[in-house]
């Protein structure tokens, strides 16, 4: 997300951090507002104390995505019912998965985080985390999308691409962020 999408997610003007507002007409510098500060903070779930953190030592000792609802993958069902389950603070489809098999091997691994946006459709392109009928996984980037098919791409160079057919897809969502 860029700077200017998270401020407008957030309630503030597009241009709110931009660097060409920082310094006034009169050459003076201007800094965004504390009020600003906190609606970005409050959007993102992101604490004071962790801002001040990430500020002083470049570093965080706690992940960003705290914030959003878990789901072990484990716990994942293929009649998406868990879905409706886990919404995160803004109301917005959007969970993390924890990884805690080798279900996704070799693209992720126990450990891994997933996060994952339930709530749109998933498009060509877009890196995908699929499960099937029979509550396997498949991952990829979806190359082709049809009435009948999904097909998927493998991270694996050797393997061909991966033609899901629609009967056996229980859900689809589209991967924003993994962390290891």
């Amino acid at each position: 997300m860029s700077v200017s999408a998270l401020a407008r997610q957030a309630g503030l003007n597009p241009t709110t951090f931009n660097k060409s507002k920082r310094v006034r007409a009169d050459g003076q510098l201007h800094w965004p507002s504390t009020q600003s500060i906190a609606k970005i903070l409050d959007y993102t779930g992101i604490t004071p104390e962790l801002l001040c953190q990430l500020l002083y030592t470049g570093k965080l000792t706690e992940p960003l995505d705290r914030a959003l609802p878990r789901v072990a993958l484990d716990d994942l069902t293929s009649d998406n019912h868990w879905a409706s389950r886990v919404m995160s603070p803004r109301d917005e489809p959007v969970c993390v998965v924890a990884v805690t098999s080798d279900a996704l091997r070799p693209d992720y691994k126990p450990g891994d985080r997933i996060v994952l946006d339930l709530g749109h459709d998933i498009e060509e392109e877009d890196t995908v985390l699929v499960q099937l009928t029979d509550g396997s996984f498949r991952t990829g980037r979806l190359s082709r999308k049809t009435d009948q098919t999904l097909d998927l791409d493998s991270t694996e160079p050797a393997h061909l691409p991966d033609p899901l057919p629609s009967s056996r897809i229980g859900w689809s969502a589209r991967i924003l962020w993994t962390s290891p």
